[in-house]
């Protein structure tokens, strides 16, 4: 029994291991917000966004589909973790000195 015990305590052990591991490497999630007009709009809205204007450590996505539309930007700099922009229906306007960082 003895042995038993002691291959129980070091499969115990080597599982601690591996999640301490796994929990210390995981990869860091991101905030996301999410175009949610599906006409055109500007980036600094915040009522055109899931959760708000898009900032240095949240992603940005825009995927709204139907409809062509435009998500225009007049000055100043975009500042977003990323930005994906994943319809064909949408077209990314920068102008008057905008900035994508």
């Amino acid at each position: 029994m003895a042995g038993a015990a002691r291959q129980c305590w070091s499969f115990a052990l080597q599982l601690l291991a591996v999640l301490a591991f796994a929990t210390l490497h995981a990869a860091p999630l991101h905030a996301q917000t999410v175009w949610v007009n599906p006409a055109n709009g500007t980036w600094a809205t915040g009522a055109n966004w899931s959760a708000g204007v898009p900032g240095p450590s949240i992603d940005a996505l825009i995927n709204a589909t139907g409809a062509a539309y435009t998500v225009s930007h007049s000055g100043g700099t975009i500042n977003a973790q990323t930005l994906s922009i994943n319809s064909a229906d949408a077209t990314l306007a920068l102008s008057g000195g905008a900035i994508l960082n």
